[in-house]
């Protein structure tokens, strides 16, 4: 509902560069449950505060899924989306059915995590996988940890 010319309540709202939002308004800001479609493919979809989103899923254009979560041990270390970047304890699923779960700092794998890889075999009939379990800084293994295959 658009009361004023300012958008309150539930509805759609259409950009002028192709993408749409559908979802909770108030005072002319998304706030509350939302969905942001982009035109050049990623989505956001989950709870917006004051036109950020803050919590839910997000999914990239390769079609990888990122999603907050609750730590298991530290409630201050909860994973929250800033400015469209996952911080704290959070969870890639990958397209490929590779899963990465840990930390993230401006929505990079940083800190501690498990990575879970799925890769191709010889032939592509086959599938090996791998888990990497240590410390992690710009989405690449760095410190301490281990590999098992």
């Amino acid at each position: 509902m658009i009361m004023k010319s300012r958008k309150s309540g539930r509805g759609f709202y259409y950009y002028a560069n192709g993408d749409i939002y559908d979802g909770d308004w108030d005072d002319n800001v998304k706030s509350g449950k939302g969905h942001l479609t982009c035109k050049r493919g990623d989505s956001s979809k989950g709870d917006w505060f004051n036109d950020d989103f803050i919590s839910g899923i997000y999914t990239d254009s390769k079609g990888s899924r990122y999603k907050n979560l609750e730590h298991p041990d530290n409630s201050l270390l909860n994973g929250v989306f800033k400015k469209g970047r996952l911080y704290g304890w959070g969870r890639i699923d990958f397209l490929n059915g590779g899963v990465y779960e840990g930390m993230f700092k401006d929505g990079n794998r940083s800190g501690n995590g498990k990575m879970n890889y799925v890769m191709n075999g010889e032939n592509d009939s086959r599938y090996e996988t791998a888990v990497y379990t240590g410390e992690w800084r710009y989405n690449m293994r760095h410190g301490q940890g281990s590999m098992t295959w």
